[in-house]
């Protein structure tokens, strides 16, 4: 289990296993698909971003321990107990006038067949491809007139959200697990999961991600948080919590920047330093009651956040 959280299971093959990115609105077979793998990673092991297969790993365990798929367990164990208005894995039909529409990356520099063809010649590459890349993807998000993808149950790549509800998930995680007196996690299991795991370049991103379970180190412009953790998602879109200032922070956008990928969009970097040194040059001076979670970027309307 710990491996698999903190993306050490060598798992994370979902070009090849998939064949199209249309099969991936199946997800019971999808799930099945990824759990009949044979683990795959460099030797020298360390962490490989389990990108698109993350989300059914869990959607599996989750079904396995609580008799609930990833969907509905979100709602029972989330959205309902913190009431969150927009906060869905697969949104309901009768929500979707509430989704804003995606923009693709401009200008479309790279076609995502084009890139791994060429990414997948090079071992410093060839993961990368594997993990974040499906054929006929960006049809699928861009060019469906049905939006079919916005109903699916795809756990890591179409959660639903504004940008409020997400951060008031977060705010939870910043505290003591709980916000508004509703328990999310307990202090212990919190505190579990915000330890970082391996610290070792990531063999799929090319990065040291300092992965916790289920999450990363919260990437923030000038002095960095080093406690915060979270994840960026799709496109730019992202959360994390600070548990040493109590900030938790969301941002959700529906124009995916330049590059389809989270360093595409620099502007959660950019407002999560601006957050923090305001929380910073109020920390010591407003008393403990007022120091509240905030939320970034608010919107009326929800956004699929493409990815974890």
């Amino acid at each position: 289990m710990r491996q698999l959280l903190s993306h050490q299971a060598g798992l994370h093959r979902i070009r090849g296993v998939v064949p199209t990115a249309e099969e991936l609105l199946d997800h019971v077979n999808v799930t099945d698909l990824i759990a009949a793998q044979v683990p795959h990673r460099p030797d020298r092991g360390g962490t490989g971003y389990h990108g698109f297969t993350f989300g059914w790993l869990v959607a599996g365990l989750v079904k396995q321990v609580t008799g609930m798929g990833l969907r509905e367990a979100v709602e029972v164990e989330l959205s309902k107990p913190l009431g969150l208005d927009g906060f869905w894995i697969g949104a309901p039909e009768a929500e979707w006038h509430r989704v804003a529409q995606l923009f693709p990356p401009t200008p479309k520099v790279l076609r995502a067949e084009r890139f791994a063809a060429r990414a997948e010649r090079y071992s410093t590459t060839r993961y990368l491809a594997e993990a974040l890349i499906v054929d006929g993807w960006e049809r699928l998000v861009f060019d469906d007139p049905a939006r079919r993808i916005l109903g699916a149950e795809m756990p890591a790549a179409n959660g639903v959200f504004t940008a409020r509800a997400l951060a008031k998930m977060y705010a939870a995680l910043a505290t003591d697990g709980s916000v508004d007196g509703v328990q999310v996690l307990s202090p212990e299991t919190l505190r579990e999961a915000g330890r970082v795991q391996n610290r070792s370049r990531d063999y799929v991103l090319g990065l040291p991600m300092r992965w916790r379970l289920g999450y990363h180190q919260a990437f923030t412009a000038g002095r960095p948080a080093w406690k915060a953790f979270g994840h960026f998602g799709y496109g730019g879109s992202g959360a994390w919590a600070d548990p040493e200032t109590g900030l938790s922070l969301a941002f959700v956008t529906s124009r995916l920047g330049s590059v389809t990928t989270p360093v595409g969009d620099t502007r959660l970097p950019r407002i999560g330093a601006a957050a923090l040194g305001v929380v910073r040059q109020l920390d010591g001076v407003l008393p403990a009651r007022h120091r509240r979670s905030w939320a970034g970027r608010p919107h009326s309307r929800p956004t699929s956040r493409r990815g974890r």
